[in-house]
């Protein structure tokens, strides 16, 4: 469904990393929420996934329990005070890397809701067409019925006939 998550959040996941191994306490928080945001979608999904649902929600552990690992090493690293962006620059870069992944999201959710759309639309189509096939096989059902009943009648009446003899 959302293959596309996975490997952002394996980036993300780089990502962050690398920021608590730079001691970057307030780019690594923020990897890690973007982590968090994405685990949250990848379990939505993992929930669908059928006979591959117990191997997603491992994986997805696993994952948890990294960035929750992170982000305990960024807070030992970097402590609760973190450094914020000293200039306006680097302030508007940080907002704008935000915003843009904030818009990823929303663009992979929309694709997920069409998926969705697509699968329910697909699934009425399909119970339409079953319905009309079992209606088709219960008129059927009811004329054999008939057509049996006619020909019980008759084996009967020519099975007295038959004995008259």
């Amino acid at each position: 469904m959302a293959d596309f998550l996975e490997p952002e959040l394996e980036e993300t996941l780089a990502a962050a990393r690398a920021a608590v191994d730079a001691n970057a306490t307030a780019d690594a928080e923020s990897k890690l929420a973007e982590c968090d945001d994405l685990l949250a979608q990848l379990k939505i999904e993992a929930r669908t996934a059928g006979a591959e649902r117990k191997n997603k929600e491992a994986k997805l552990k696993g994952q948890a329990d990294e960035v929750a690992a992170l982000r305990d090493r960024s807070q030992l690293l970097g402590g609760a005070a973190a450094a914020t962006p000293a200039t306006g620059r680097d302030r508007l870069a940080a907002v704008q890397e935000k915003t843009d992944a904030s818009s990823r999201r929303i663009e992979a959710t929309q694709q997920m809701i069409e998926e969705i759309e697509e699968t329910g639309v697909a699934i009425l189509d399909e119970l339409g067409k079953n319905k009309e096939t079992m209606v088709k096989i219960n008129g059927n059902i009811s004329s054999t019925k008939g057509d049996l009943k006619k020909a019980d009648t008759i084996a009967t009446r020519m099975g007295k006939w038959w004995n008259r003899w």
